[in-house]
């Protein structure tokens, strides 16, 4: 088994698809063990917003943008640049109203062209960085790692930097790949010659639309004539330093090997379904094949596939048009460890912070929720720290300078100077001087109230909890107010009521100061200042009660509804959790529609048992920051809570992902028979053998020419399952050779490949062929960006003949 430093190249919408299941898929085989000598690299002209779900060691695939949205300011520009080798573009193109390159081939050339500075750093930043990685001392310590793992040892040449290997994939339905797919070879070729180029390509049913079949056929008749003359291709580019850049690396085929798939079998018949979907069983197939291909199926295909030239005769096309088809047995861990951490969520995670009748901690401990007790401590909040943000308010204002004018009556009418300072807001009165205190007054309440929220969010993890703090907070606010309203204060908006009840103050304070047992007994100063700082108090308590008031309605519009929004939320994020553990598991129990045939661990345990068993005292799930995970998945559209449960269970995943593996590796062929799955798998193995192209002449996949390979972790499991599987009597089974691939453990894989193909020998060519030559009566140029190249060969062979 052989790993070379590879780049895979998802084109479109379909190249993805596929590169998001093989994110998963070596997730799965690798864990958190980095391998950064394998590439993924996604070449998209659909830019419509769409949610993509990353596996939980994150997004490892780089995405370029190749959309152009003023398709007549590209072709102006790329027109005046590269001027008569841009004359292939039609100067009226229109792709319509929608994104990508609207289902026209010269639309996804002409975007390939507009963005080929980008394409092309990406392209040759990837595949550089994947031959330097291959050399390092990280990725050998990775390989060990995993190898150690599995209780093996790294063989020597495990690594082998000698050549690297580009894959292309994509659908020649639309109007990206089928564009782009010649151009790209060619540049990938610009920038490493030696590299392996190899295509894999999705071709649309005989009964798909006629634009799909029409573009399929185009691209297809293109990739042949480019096999068939190889001095051919003469393409030009744009440079990143805007200079013209001509293909300059000599006559070559566009790939090296062209892999056709379709979801038909060789007599016809419908096996994968293909849909724009990441559960789409064809695409699902294609992902599995490359993700082995990476971790060293390649290796052991190339091997065989080096003496191709002795078993196909012919044309060089006949060697490089190829199809493979793929099935495997799986004991499917990452599916099991995503269903039981949906499970987490929407059980532990979503279920204790909903739950309306006790809470969890972080330490795991639960407690019964006690209505009152919870209240009394948005009680004790107010009460203990109300009396400091009323320190701040009028107690700060100082009575010193007032007192003493009072007391040397300074002024002829103290009485009048006093009112005014007490009803008037004025520069510098008292009455100015504590408003001023009051913006901070109601930021102060909200940082005490916000900051014990946050302390019973972090300590009981529960949305109810939340709600009966801020209840007890409201109701001793309500009480201070009230009792505050008992004792006369007015409100802040009756300014009248309170000028009255200051200048009664004020009278009856300067009517007291003048009584003879103040003046026997000396006090009139103090008698003045404690008047004063009762009078202080109540207007402190007067303008505050507007405070009070809106701290009042921020607890319920605000604070208690942003509770409320989030229990809403999290209970969509429940619903989403769980609805996707049961499809997980029915899909895991019953689905046969997949390349794929999932057997759980042993016959006593099930999918559902292991799903809930694993799921099972995974309290420490409470420790995620929920309240941060929420503030972080912004915006206000649809799919935030989808955004949520992703992220929740990518933090939780990881650990169960662990917990599988330490449980052991599962012996498939064993499985197979205690689980009465023996003659599934012979079903399996047909359809793997039965191909995935429609064709005629049937293809050539015998095992002596072309991979036809029972792959497993070791040559023992690989031969024990063919024995197991050969138990069952399989009528005209042809040989197939048993190999290991130590890295791909988890799941055994049927391999079959068939060559000695061209495009005339699909089915429905005549079809094909026909709604082809239907269009290009019409618009050759939409249809046909590349002919220009071909007609000198086409002269030359017409000159030959006559």
């Amino acid at each position: 088994m052989t790993i070379h430093p590879s780049l895979v190249v998802g084109v479109g919408t379909s190249g993805a698809l596929v590169t998001s299941n093989i994110e998963r898929i070596l997730y799965e085989v690798l864990g958190d063990t980095p391998l950064d000598l394998l590439k993924l690299l996604v070449i998209e002209t659909d830019n419509t917003p769409r949610e993509t779900e990353v596996a939980p060691g994150g997004r490892i695939s780089q995405m370029v943008d190749a959309f152009e949205p003023d398709i007549g300011k590209a072709i102006q520009d790329l027109n005046a640049f590269l001027k008569s080798d841009f004359d292939w573009c039609p100067k009226d193109l229109i792709l319509g109203a929608g994104r990508g390159a609207g289902n026209v081939r010269a639309g996804g050339r002409l975007m390939f062209h507009s963005r080929f500075p980008d394409i092309y750093k990406a392209l040759q930043r990837s595949m550089h960085e994947s031959a330097e990685q291959v050399t390092q001392n990280t990725t050998t310590h990775s390989i060990q790692k995993l190898f150690k793992s599995r209780g093996l040892e790294m063989p020597v040449g495990t690594l082998d930097p000698s050549r690297s290997v580009v894959y292309t994939v994509g659908t020649l339905a639309g109007g990206t790949c089928s564009g782009m797919c010649i151009d790209m070879g060619y540049a990938i070729r610009q920038i490493d010659p030696q590299a392996e180029r190899i295509g894999i390509f999705f071709v649309p049913d005989p009964n798909a639309p006629d634009t799909f079949r029409q573009n399929a056929w185009a691209a297809l008749s293109d990739l042949e004539y480019f096999i068939d003359h190889q001095d051919a291709y003469r393409g030009v580019w744009k440079s990143e330093q805007r200079t013209p850049m001509p293909y300059s690396r000599g006559a070559a085929k566009p790939y090296d090997r062209v892999y056709l798939i379709s979801s038909l079998n060789q007599s016809a018949q419908t096996r994968l379904q293909y849909q724009s979907s990441m559960q789409s069983p064809l695409i699902v197939m294609v992902a599995n094949m490359i993700a082995a291909d990476l971790l060293g199926l390649y290796s052991l295909r190339a091997g065989k596939l080096v003496n191709l030239n002795q078993h196909v005769t012919g044309p060089e096309k006949h060697r490089t048009f190829l199809n493979f088809s793929l099935r495997g047995i799986s004991y499917p861990k990452y599916e099991i460890s995503e269903a039981s951490s949906c499970k987490v969520v929407a059980d532990t995670i979503c279920g204790n912070w909903l739950s309306k009748t006790q809470y969890t901690t972080k330490a795991g401990m639960s407690s019964n929720i006690l209505e009152d007790n919870e209240r009394s401590k948005g009680r004790d909040v107010w009460n203990e720290k109300f009396n400091v943000v009323w320190a701040g308010a009028g107690p700060s204002v100082d009575l010193e300078e007032t007192v003493k004018q009072v007391r040397e009556q300074s002024h002829d009418d103290p009485g009048k100077v006093l009112k005014h300072l007490f009803s008037s807001n004025a520069q510098n009165t008292i009455y100015s001087k504590v408003a001023q205190t009051m913006p901070s007054r109601l930021d102060e309440i909200k940082s005490f109230v916000e900051a014990g929220l946050r302390e019973c969010a972090d300590h009981t993890l529960n949305f109810r909890c939340m709600e009966l703090y801020l209840e007890g907070v409201l109701g001793e606010l309500e009480l201070t107010k009230r009792y505050w309203e008992a004792i006369g204060i007015p409100a802040r908006t009756n300014a009248t009521a309170w000028t009255g009840l200051a200048n009664s103050a004020v009278d009856h304070l300067l009517t007291n100061q003048k009584s003879l047992l103040v003046i026997l007994l000396g006090a009139k100063e103090p008698v003045i200042h404690d008047g004063l700082a009762e009078l202080r108090t109540r207007l402190s308590m007067h303008l505050m009660m507007s405070v009070l008031e809106e701290a009042a309605d921020w607890i319920k519009v605000d604070r208690l509804d942003w509770v409320h929004r989030m229990s809403r939320m999290m209970q969509e994020v429940q619903s989403i959790a769980s609805e996707r553990c049961g499809q997980i598991v029915r899909r895991l129990r019953e689905d046969r529609s997949g390349p794929v045939l999932k057997i759980s661990r042993s016959r006593s345990e099930s999918f559902d048992v292991e799903v809930e068993r694993l799921a099972q005292g995974q309290k420490s799930a409470m420790e995620l920051p929920f309240l941060d995970i929420y503030k972080q998945a912004t915006g206000n559209d649809s799919n935030r809570a989808g955004r949520i449960f992703l992220r929740l269970k990518n933090e939780v995943q990881p650990g169960l992902l662990d917990q599988l593996v330490k449980k052991g590796y599962v012996n498939i062929a064993e499985q197979l028979r205690d689980q009465n799955q023996i003659e599934q798998a012979t079903i399996y193995l047909r359809h793997a053998l039965d191909m995935s192209l429609a064709s005629h002449p049937t293809l050539q996949k015998s095992h002596t020419a072309v991979p036809s390979y029972v792959v497993a972790k070791d040559d023992f499991t690989s031969q024990n399952l063919m024995d197991t599987i050969t138990q069952v009597h399989i009528p005209g089974l042809q040989d197939m050779e048993t190999k290991s691939l130590p890295m791909f453990d988890h799941m055994a894989i049927f391999y079959q490949e068939g060559a000695d193909f061209e495009p005339s020998y699909l089915d429905s060519a005549d079809a094909y062929r026909k709604t082809y030559e239907e269009r290009m009566k019409a618009r050759p140029d939409y249809l046909d960006p590349l002919g220009y190249m071909k007609k000198p060969a086409e002269t030359k062979a017409s000159n030959a003949a006559s």
